[in-house]
């Protein structure tokens, strides 16, 4: 069963050339995972953007037929591959964690109901 974290990217370059980084963006995009880090899906990408109207920063979701979208999710199986399956495997420890807490927590409660 899939599940899916937040991966908050900064400086983001949409462009490099030569070893010069250009077009530095940040964001967050939706991750699907499952046991591997290998196995990643990006399910959704947002951009940090600052709202007029409210003079607020505020994500911006992309479309995936937007060009941005394009290349931002080129980055992230790319040039940021290995920061993206270094949060799924975090998550991945997290989620182990989570689930030894809940087993204990449950043969805690047995015990306590005498089962």
């Amino acid at each position: 069963m899939p599940r899916t974290l937040t991966y908050t990217f900064e400086e983001l370059p949409l462009v490099q050339e030569c070893g010069i980084q250009a077009a530095l963006v940040d964001g967050e995009a939706e991750i699907s995972y499952s046991r591997d880090v290998w196995d990643f899906t990006i399910q959704s990408i947002s951009l940090n953007s600052f709202n007029e109207k409210d003079r607020k920063w505020k994500p911006l979701a992309l479309d995936e037929g937007n060009p941005l979208y394009g290349i931002i999710y080129d980055r992230l199986e790319g040039y940021a591959s290995e920061s993206v399956q270094e949060a799924v495997r975090q998550q991945l420890i997290e989620d182990r964690n989570d689930a030894a807490e809940m087993r204990a927590e449950a043969r805690r409660d047995d015990m306590r109901m005498g089962l």
